[in-house]
């Protein structure tokens, strides 16, 4: 949602789903009180991470190229709503069969943003918006232990999207 404060300045008020995974295998080594290597156990991990950025920005548009076209830069702020569930998967043959989902565990962060776009008239109240936008994002731990997991959706993005203009 972007809302006119005048020919050249917007607010905006937004959010959008952000999804990635990640996966590790390894095998677990079995050893007696002596040490000695009694098994292998191999197994994978599977992490499924999402995060809802709830964004609000501020979009200065500049006059127009021509009478389609006009650039725009924006700044912005999101507060990131994350979670992650993992689950671990033994393979067939291994003393430990069953597979042991994870629980699902929420964090919470904040981020921010730097974009660059342009607004393309395709009518009198439709538009096509492209835009090139960098994100930077911090605080998704899912925990407060060091050695936990920490999620980071910081990264260039592009997208191309339509207007309507009431």
């Amino acid at each position: 949602i972007n809302y006119a404060l005048g020919k050249h300045h917007s607010i905006n008020l937004g959010t959008e789903l952000i999804k990635t995974s990640a996966s590790m295998s390894s095998v677990l080594i079995l050893t007696n009180y002596k040490g000695d290597t009694t098994g292998f156990i191999p197994f994978t991990v599977r992490w499924k991470f999402q995060g809802i950025p709830l964004t609000l920005g501020y979009e200065y548009k500049f006059s127009a190229l021509s009478q389609r076209f006009s650039p725009t830069v924006g700044i912005g702020v999101s507060y990131f709503i994350s979670e992650v569930d993992a689950n671990v998967i033994y393979y067939a043959g291994s003393p430990l069969t069953d597979s042991q989902p994870g629980p699902k565990r929420t964090g919470n962060g904040y981020g921010l943003h730097a974009s660059l776009g342009l607004i393309s008239q395709v009518t009198g109240r439709l538009y096509l918006i492209s835009q090139a936008r960098y994100r930077y994002s911090n605080g998704l731990a899912f925990s407060d232990k060091q050695e936990d997991i920490k999620v980071e959706f910081t990264g260039l993005d592009f997208s191309m999207g339509i207007g309507w203009t009431f």
